[in-house]
């Protein structure tokens, strides 16, 4: 059994796509552009992400601000990450039939480490006459060697729909989709999305028995206090530039393709979390970032069993994704958590001033898009 050593979290430089929810964090912020091309090829993304630098296999998610797979160079890049040994996650909204079937291609020993988070766009694919095309995917994703999940955005404005989206799901799929929760991006707080409170937000949405929202809605707005090892046992990478992050909203502290014969600095965040809670909390928290909670397994945020007795992961994913990151990573001793406590927030201030333009440009985006709302 494979398990977790480290967690990679790569954005693909894409804030395109072929739909336009009304929900969307890329619509809030009216920030649509057309896609880059990766400057790096494949095969050298692969190598400065080999297993032997990251000191293991990892999860190597790749997600855009739009719609991934507009990017046609994802298909090489999760090829070779493919082979390198990793698993891959890829998240999509299901639409991109070219580039699907292309990748779907792929030997059954790479599709077996391969994992689509699908986002379903239920109004949206309703309004444009899309959801034949989206599950006839799905179904071939699923008749695949690849694992999957559906991921509905549970939001105000298809409460009225929840029975229609039940049945279409076991319909199509035989199994009702799991539900994320939006936040409000124009709030400093990124509160929920809704015009419910989050106890109302929970009655309405409890009939998908989704443990994603659960666990989502019980994280939200919690401000996380106790030590985290992402930065360490996870990165925030941009599969554009190579610039790697921490984690969101922390500066960006070295180039890991720029040379990859070069260790990559793998430093924790410690106490020093700047957002208002863990607003990837059912990656980061499942995966053990902070060891020290009891959470789920990320399996239990993306599986379901169908109606013939199969599952939305394969017995590889599934097994993977029931390993923790504390089980491959050492944990810090008391007296190596109170030194890095005070050297991080010098480290901090380092590499906010060695990129110090882009990280004020940064910082204008991010404040103008949260300072109409408190």
């Amino acid at each position: 059994m494979e398990e977790i050593k480290r967690l990679i979290l790569g954005i693909i430089p894409n804030q395109k796509c072929n739909l336009k929810c009304e929900y969307c964090y890329i619509s809030q912020a009216d920030a649509w552009k057309e896609p880059g091309r990766l400057r790096y090829s494949a095969e050298y993304i692969a190598k400065c992400l080999s297993k032997k630098r990251l000191g293991g296999t990892a999860l190597i998610n790749l997600t855009g601000n739009g719609e991934t797979m507009l990017q046609a160079d994802v298909i090489p890049l999760t090829r070779e990450l493919l082979r390198e040994g990793h698993f891959v996650e890829i998240v999509t909204n299901g639409t991109i039939t070219k580039h699907i079937n292309e990748i779907l291609k792929f030997p059954d020993e790479l599709l077996s480490h391969l994992f689509f988070k699908i986002s379903f766009h239920y109004k949206e694919l309703k309004k444009r006459k899309m959801l034949e095309l989206f599950f006839d995917n799905v179904n071939a994703i699923k008749s695949s060697a690849a694992s999957f999940t559906l991921e509905l955005m549970a939001y105000d404005e298809i409460e009225q729909d929840i029975v229609d989206i039940k049945k279409i799901c076991l319909d199509k799929v035989g199994a009702v989709c799991q539900a994320t929760i939006g936040r409000n991006d124009k709030r400093k707080d990124k509160a929920l999305l809704s015009e419910h409170t989050v106890d109302e937000f929970s009655a309405i949405w409890k009939s998908l028995d989704s443990p994603m929202t659960q666990f989502k809605l019980d994280t939200i707005g919690k401000k996380r206090k106790e030590f985290c090892y992402a930065g360490d046992w996870s990165l925030f990478v941009d599969m554009y530039t190579g610039e790697s992050q921490p984690c969101y909203w922390q500066p960006y502290n070295q180039n890991i393709f720029a040379n990859p014969e070069k260790p990559i600095k793998f430093c924790p965040v410690g106490h020093t979390c700047t957002q208002p809670y863990c607003t990837n909390a059912h990656a980061h928290m499942t995966w053990g970032l902070i060891p020290q909670l009891d959470t789920p397994y990320y399996a239990d945020m993306r599986n379901r069993k169908c109606l013939d007795g199969s599952e939305w992961l394969k017995s590889e994913c599934k097994s993977f994704f029931t390993s923790k990151l504390k089980d491959q990573n050492r944990e810090y001793n008391k007296m190596q958590k109170i030194v890095h406590n005070l050297v991080y927030p010098v480290k901090f201030v380092g590499w906010l001033m060695r990129d110090l333009e882009n990280n004020i440009r940064r910082i204008r985006n991010y404040l103008g898009r949260t300072g109409k709302k408190q």
